[in-house]
């Protein structure tokens, strides 16, 4: 994992991964995290919005973009003043 960010009604992740398909990885990933957190909270159902999309990166540079939209995502949404702050 090279770069995430949760927020409230979705999840940005910058993984990298040769040997298992990446709609593996994320079914089996959001399947847990739905349990926990619904279990943990008393709820049932979904708790992202929409659905989930993958893009592959093959270029340094869209790396690079990718990260960066990442980590500014909770800045642009006006949740926090610095990117460094927001947990």
């Amino acid at each position: 994992m090279h770069a995430y960010c949760l927020m409230s009604n979705h999840l940005h992740l910058l993984v990298e991964t040769s040997h298992i398909p990446i709609h593996q990885i994320f079914r089996i990933l959001h399947t847990r995290y739905v349990i926990y957190f619904n279990r943990k909270y008393g709820l049932v159902g979904h708790i992202s919005q929409g659905r989930y999309r993958a893009s592959k990166i093959d270029i340094s540079a869209y790396f690079i973009s990718a990260s960066r939209y990442i980590h500014r995502n909770p800045l642009e949404a006006n949740l926090t003043s610095n990117p460094e702050n927001y947990p």
